[in-house]
């Protein structure tokens, strides 16, 4: 719960848009930063130290359990191990239990996890790694009015731009290697790329990423930016034509944020390109970044024009803030009076 945290500043938005729909929230965090959070909101920290497990579970069960006698649902974020350890407690006190994954890759909390809790929520289908029947799919969830900006004129698509963590699952090296396979044809394309590496092992792969790029770059066309504050993401979308994306996982904030502000998404993400299409119009599965970047390129302007305005759309109606509050505070509060009716 950070404001001001790069990757999680936006759990202070979800807290702050569930608290609506509930009397009293009371949220358990491993860390507690800049949080302005509404009046019906409590935040207690357990200071989750990373390398300290035991004395991590400890903590968190000393102040999850209190919290939880008195707690009508229970929704975890992200936070598939402490799942794991409230699961039993949970389900002992028979308290409707929720774990929102969004993630492709299988933590190993999960099955044990299931047979627990009363279900796990996602954003879509290939945002969750297992085919199980207690999966609910209510889109992402972004704040839509931050972000959405009217479609412009697309006479310029020359300043190429991604924001991410600057790890190698988000493809940052295909990234460059793909916008400088379209350089012979359009001469006047930068590629500035924002984000910062989660770890030592990522920033190996970072310092091999710059040189790499260093090759190329004679000319200073690649531009290396370290992470920025959500607060100012629309800002820097705003001063570039097109976001390229190589993340092969589930459907990331940054496309559907870039979707609203009315950019070209250039991507191989299989569930953002199952929803809103690709450039080229070949199968999902054969889609390859350089030849969507080419066709993108080459679209025509009012053509365009009328695909961003189909995507921002689908974006608005599927992936608000609003919408995923609605459905999960639904989902949530149904929880409740069918515990109750039992």
């Amino acid at each position: 719960m950070d404001m001001d945290n790069p990757l999680l500043s936006h759990q202070v938005e979800a807290v702050n848009s569930l608290s609506r729909s509930f009397h009293q929230v009371t949220v358990v965090t491993g860390k507690k930063g800049r949080c302005e959070v509404s009046k019906n909101v409590t935040v207690i920290s357990t200071d989750w130290q990373v390398g300290n497990p035991f004395l991590n579970a400890v903590r968190f069960l000393r102040v999850a359990v209190p919290v939880l006698k008195n707690s009508d649902v229970v929704f975890s974020h992200m936070t598939e191990v402490q799942t794991f350890l409230l699961s039993p407690f949970t389900k002992a006190l028979r308290k409707p239990h929720f774990l929102w994954y969004a993630h492709a890759h299988l933590s190993k909390f999960l099955i044990p996890s299931y047979l627990m809790i009363d279900g796990f929520v996602t954003s879509t289908s290939g945002s969750f790694p297992l085919k199980l029947k207690k999966v609910f799919k209510i889109g992402q969830a972004i704040k839509s009015e931050d972000f959405y900006v009217p479609v412009k004129s697309m006479n310029e698509r020359k300043k190429l731009c991604h924001l991410g963590r600057f790890d190698s699952s988000k493809g940052i090296s295909e990234i460059i290697l793909a916008t400088y396979s379209i350089k012979n044809l359009f001469q006047n394309v930068t590629l500035t790329l924002v984000g910062t590496a989660s770890n030592e092992h990522q920033s190996a792969y970072a310092s091999n990423v710059r040189k790499l790029a260093d090759k190329i770059n004679q000319d200073k066309w690649i531009v290396f930016e370290e992470a920025i504050r959500r607060e100012i993401v629309i800002d820097f979308l705003m001063k570039h034509d097109v976001f390229v994306h190589a993340y092969k996982g589930s459907l990331d904030k940054t496309l559907i944020e870039a979707t609203f502000a009315g950019l070209p998404v250039v991507t191989i993400n299989h569930e953002y390109l199952r929803i809103f299409g690709t450039w080229s119009g070949c199968e999902i599965n054969n889609v390859s970044l350089t030849a969507e970047l080419q066709f993108l390129m080459n679209f025509e302007e009012n053509n365009l024009r009328k695909e961003l305005n189909r995507r921002q759309h689908i974006a608005l109606t599927r992936h608000s803030l609003d919408s995923w509050t609605t459905k999960l505070s639904k989902l949530l509060v149904d929880s409740i009076q069918m515990k109750d009716s039992v």
